[in-house]
């Protein structure tokens, strides 16, 4: 028998008969005893996700791999590999992952991710998984969600209370009644388990497991196995003669992994042979691992394990997965590499690669140490050093080290570690090298969510245009707002930056103080600001002319610049500063990756120009145009002391700045044209006549719009205007219920919307109401990404975007295919909803007769739910918060449905005796003139019907199943005008009906085994031949059998 059978055995050996250590010994080689290699490869799983929704990570985080396949290898893959596998994440993994994103999402993360432009409910759950990853751990400012006698309460200690919830702020998880909970048993039971026993440490170190509390708390109750397993083998301890002979062989191999040879570690060796488990240099370290363990003892503090189970928490993991060892704290692990890199130098990589030491952290470590100990033999390596310089060879080495050091230093930050350690990628052992290829790959994964595709290069032009526009946006808001003059709203963005790049050198090597491009002062002006613009008041009175801040910065804009302060001036520039304050607000992140994707120069644009583009990109995604208003909404359900005619009075504000800022200026054009003074009381006349004005537009397919903006109108009126719908924006930006003061009476009608934007902000903001939002949208984002592993699929499946809304409407369309249109025509029931849906309902039953015309009448529908939801805004006064939200997971179930179209599934309004009701259509092609076509529908007084179609060559075979008795007979007593409505004369038609109980909406095997691909290219063909025969044989039977169900159902006896 082989000794290496006995290192490399299953953990699992009761049933195997094996003689004790010593009489195998004889005639065996010392290599037998122990395996060298500890560059195991490492296995990277995706994380697990119970029914529950718990989330399992154990196997994806910094550990050493819990299996391998039997060949001792992943199948020759390696962490790169694996890192470019998670960009082609299948939809049980993308679902896993996005419900750990958002088990550790704070309200502060979903913030600081709305700022940047993405919405957790309505973004893509790609992109807001790199948005969250890419913030790391750094926001610190957070509203705690117990208070502190709460926290009493639940841990029982209000010290150990405090130290968990700073530990929840430093490590950025929510300080949740479960978080907190789950904290205090892990710590509790972390304490009971320090006095590791002998047993329980060989059951670790047998079966390769971390000392985290669960671990441990397993072994400790496990450990009679071990009692079992050597009165089985019968093991002795290894004679000392025979491990004198092994001493030098296994001190060999432990300098060969960087393990000290240390009587500690031969020790350890010792051990690990009388307990029959394998001498690797893993083992050892594991083993040192626990014994460092039970040599802490009852001293470790309660802030340890505080740090533990947030680790754990924050890893996505359970508080239990805590670590118990005082080194394996991976934030730890992530700045310590940090810490050894800005220490390490050139000459250190030179070292180790002349002896062919892989230069990992943990041998620059170890190298750092080792000279830091020994200052006689460091001097001695350094004069060495000095000596070799002399030669070009080891001059290119430095080089050559130096780049690699300053690259490694520049890629390998505490955050980016960070990301690499949950990976399960050991970045003390990897070449740093290694380190920074797959920080590099990583990168490219994170531009490549952002752009939308699977992998971006960080060299990528769009890449350096992007962090280019970043960049210059950031520098400019804090350059000087002198840089502004009256000729500055046709500059672009670059020539600004550049003229304000300048003035800022000039001024700050004068030691001139200055207020900023972005309106608000620095904090080192002092008292400078004032005295040089001492009598700024007095102008303005003397020009009759408001002493608001917006006024005063304007002159002293023109002043700076030797400019006349005039009337005229000042609004002139204020209009100038207002289009670069608002291209500041428009120009988040999200906006910037959209305009490059398009091709779009930012940095070549006018400040004006950069906020038009960017109004139009967020128009194109109702979801994120509706969510300010849901938002305002729910804040003002929460405010339960206003009475029902202050809820009124808040809401037709809201509406009305909202309906002025869409007429684009259209509305303060008409006003300016007139002469009559901006005040928000002439804009409620303007948008009421505006809404009676008798328009009569035909809209078609070559309706270019109506111009907002009348044509011919002065400049001076055109800058007046547009100041103006600014300030309004400015307004709708930022407008919230508890801002609204200001309408406690009428005064408020007289405003400007300059004044108006004043008193919003220097309104106080209710951040508690503010942080509920957050929760509850987060709640929201939890809910939407434990849907099944299915809706990802369908989704998937159908080309529509990830987002919390999609998964969410996919799941009510999978589950009740009739209820979205159902909904529609019920909530459609003022006149121009009512208009648009007798227009739609009507277009579908002349479209049914062929693919292309069917689905421009599916994507018409989801068009008119979007007109009926902005009619609910506008019109209705009662609309709330979850009405607006069923409308729009309404509207995506619409637009999911005209994506579905495209492979030849749709969702078709039709009348029945109860209303209009939604009826899936599914038609699945074959060979020739067959095919088949798959039937539901759901109706109230009908109960659910699902028919089968089956085209043969010369017949048609059909089943209609219905859980209604009532209706089953309907249909069996009008089979006769089904069947003749489907046949042609010359083809057979045979319909079965039959009752079941349990019908489902579910798609049939023949629909799903269809290729996206094959349906497509299907639809967009030019159908002719057998092709056109088959489309019209199949498109007839559908049409047929929804011009007849209508008449069966319809049937008032129902």
């Amino acid at each position: 028998m082989q000794i290496e059978n006995l290192i490399n055995k299953s953990t699992d050996t009761k049933n195997t008969d094996t003689k004790t250590i010593n009489d195998m010994t004889a005639g065996m080689r010392v290599s037998d005893y122990i395996k060298t290699d500890s560059s195991d490869n490492m296995s990277k799983k995706a994380a697990v996700v119970g029914s529950s929704n718990s989330v399992d990570m154990s196997d994806t985080i910094y550990a050493r791999p819990q299996a391998k396949n039997e060949a001792g290898n992943n199948n020759g893959t390696d962490m790169a590999e694996n890192l470019l596998n998670d960009m082609n994440q299948t939809s049980e993994n993308r679902r896993n992952d996005m419900i750990v994103t958002a088990s550790t999402t704070t309200s502060d993360d979903y913030k600081a991710a709305k700022d940047d432009g993405y919405d957790v409910i309505v973004t893509e759950t790609d992109k807001i998984k790199a948005v969250l990853a890419k913030a790391g751990v750094d926001i610190s400012i957070y509203g705690d969600d117990l208070s502190m006698e709460q926290l009493t309460d639940i841990t029982g200690s209000q010290t150990e209370a405090a130290m968990l919830v700073n530990q929840m702020k430093a490590y950025d998880i929510p300080a949740t009644d479960d978080n907190i909970k789950a904290g205090t048993d892990a710590i509790d039971r972390a304490k009971s388990l320090t006095n590791i026993s002998n047993e329980t440490k060989a059951y670790l170190v047998r079966n390769n497991m971390n000392p985290t509390v669960s671990n441990v708390y397993k072994a400790t109750y496990s450990s009679s196995q071990v009692q079992d397993y050597r009165q089985k083998t019968k093991m002795t301890e290894i004679s000392d003669e025979l491990f004198e002979e092994l001493k030098p062989q296994l001190k060999q191999i432990l300098e060969e992994a960087h393990i000290d040879s240390s009587d500690e570690n031969m020790n350890q060796c010792r051990w690990l042979i009388d307990e029959d488990i394998a001498v690797t240099p893993d083992n050892v370290l594991l083993a040192n691992q626990v014994d460092c363990i039970n040599a802490a003892g009852e001293n470790v503090s309660s802030d340890f394990y505080a740090r533990a189970v947030t680790e754990a928490l924050a890893m996505g993991k359970k508080a239990t997965d805590a670590t118990m060892s005082q080194d394996g704290l991976i934030f730890d692990m992530a700045k310590k590499a940090c810490d050894v890199l800005g220490e390490a130098t050139a000459d250190d990589i030179v070292t180790l690669e002349s002896d062919n030491i892989p230069v990992t952290i943990e041998n620059l470590s170890k190298l750092i140490a080792a000279r830091g100990k020994d200052s006689a033999a460091s001097q001695a390596s350094a004069n060495k050093a000095a000596d070799n310089q002399i030669t070009d060879s080891r001059e290119a080495r430095l080089v050559t080290a130096q780049r690699k050091l300053e690259e490694a230093r520049l890629s390998m930050t505490a955050e980016a570690n960070l990301s690499l350690i949950k990976k399960g990628v050991s970045i003390d052992t990897e070449p740093i090298e290694r380190v920074v290829e797959l920080l590099k790959q990583q990168e490219n994964k994170y531009y490549g969510a952002l752009f939308g595709e699977s992998s971006v290069e960080a060299s990528d032009d769009r890449v350096r245009m992007y962090n280019n526009v970043c960049d210059i946006f950031n520098q400019m808001k804090q350059q000087p707002a002198y840089v502004l003059t009256l000729e500055s709203a046709d500059d672009t963005v670059y020539e600004l930056y550049t003229a304000g790049k300048a003035m800022k050198q000039s001024l700050e090597a004068a030691a001139s103080g200055y207020e900023t491009l972005m309106t608000s002062p620095r904090a080192d002006m002092g008292d400078s600001m004032s005295k040089a613009f001492q009598n700024v008041d007095d102008i303005l009175k003397e020009l009759q002319i408001d002493t608001s801040e917006s006024n005063r910065r304007a002159v002293r804009i023109l002043a700076y610049n030797s400019t006349d302060i005039t009337e005229d001036n000042i609004k002139q520039i204020k209009s100038v500063d207002e289009q670069v304050q608002r291209a500041f607000s428009d120009m988040t992140p999200a906006v910037t990756i959209e305009m490059i994707k398009r091709g779009i120069s930012p940095l070549d644009m006018s400040m004006s120009d950069i906020s038009e583009t960017a109004r139009r990109i967020k128009s194109e995604n109702p979801d994120e145009r509706d969510e300010k208003f849901s938002e305002f909404l729910w804040k003002l359900e929460k405010k339960n002391e206003i009475s029902e005619k202050e809820r009124d009075s808040y809401i037709g504000i809201y509406r009305l700045i909202s309906q002025v800022e869409q007429s684009d200026g259209a509305v303060i054009g008409s006003l300016v044209n007139q002469g009559a003074d901006i005040t928000m009381k002439n804009l409620l006349t303007a948008v009421r006549v505006r809404g009676k004005s008798a328009m009569d537009y035909k809209v078609d397919d070559t309706f270019a719009g109506v111009d907002s903006v009348s044509r011919g109108i002065k400049i001076d009126s055109q800058i007046e205007s547009a100041y103006h719908t600014n300030c309004l924006r400015d307004v709708l930006d930022t407008l919230s219920p508890e801002k609204m003061e200001f309408v406690q009476d009428d005064s408020w009608l007289e405003m400007t919307p300059e004044q108006l934007r004043q008193a919003v902000y220097e309104a106080g903001e209710d951040n508690a109401l503010s942080e509920q939002y957050a929760t509850e949208q987060l709640r929201q984002f939890n809910q939407a990404v434990s849907a099944p592993e299915n809706v990802y699929a369908f989704l998937e499946k159908y080309d529509v975007k990830t987002t919390a809304v999609n998964l969410m409407a996919a799941s009510r369309l999978m589950k009740n295919p009739s209820e979205a249109v159902r909904n529609l025509w019920e909530r459609g029931d003022s006149a121009t909803a009512r208009a648009l849906l007798d227009e739609t309902l009507r277009r579908f039953s002349e479209s049914v007769k062929n693919p292309k015309e069917l689905a421009q009448a599916q994507e018409t529908l989801a068009d008119t739910a979007e007109h009926v939801m902005d009619s609910m805004i506008i019109e209705d006064r009662h609309t709330g918060s979850i009405d607006l939200r069923q409308m729009k997971l309404l509207c995506s179930q619409l637009r999911i449905a005209s994506n579905m179209s495209r492979q030849e599934n749709y969702i078709v309004p039709i009348e029945t005796a109860d209303g209009v009701t939604g009826m899936k259509l599914s038609i699945v092609r074959g060979e020739d003139k067959k095919g088949m076509v798959d039937i539901f529908l759901e109706d109230k007084k009908c109960g659910r019907v699902a028919a089968y179609f089956e085209a043969k060559e010369n017949s048609v075979s059909a089943m209609i199943v219905t859980d209604d008795e009532q209706t089953k007979k309907l249909f069996e007593d009008n089979i006769t005008m089904f069947e003749a409505g489907i046949s042609d004369g010359e083809q057979r038609v045979r319909i079965d009906v039959a009752l079941e109980h349990d019908i489902s909406a579910k798609e049939s095997k023949m629909s799903d085994m269809k290729s996206n691909t094959e349906s497509d290219n299907e639809t967009k063909k030019q159908l002719d031949g057998s092709e056109s025969v088959q489309t019209t044989r199949l498109y007839h039977i559908a049409e047929q059998f929804i011009v007849n169900v209508q008449r069966v159902i319809a049937q008032d006896s129902l």
